[in-house]
């Protein structure tokens, strides 16, 4: 599986973060929508529910 840094996000005081354009885009995410958090080999990767 090759890598591809796409951008590099902060996480403010909040816990929260940005997601960058380019994944919105990628997972055809809208506001409002819902995201997954699943650890795997340990990696944590990101899908739209």
């Amino acid at each position: 599986m090759s890598e591809r840094i796409i951008q590099v996000s902060k996480i403010t005081s909040n816990r929260q973060v940005t997601i960058p354009a380019e994944v919105m885009k990628k997972l055809s995410l809208e506001a409002g929508d819902k995201i997954v958090w699943i650890e795997q080999k340990g990696s944590i990767i990101v899908r739209r529910t």
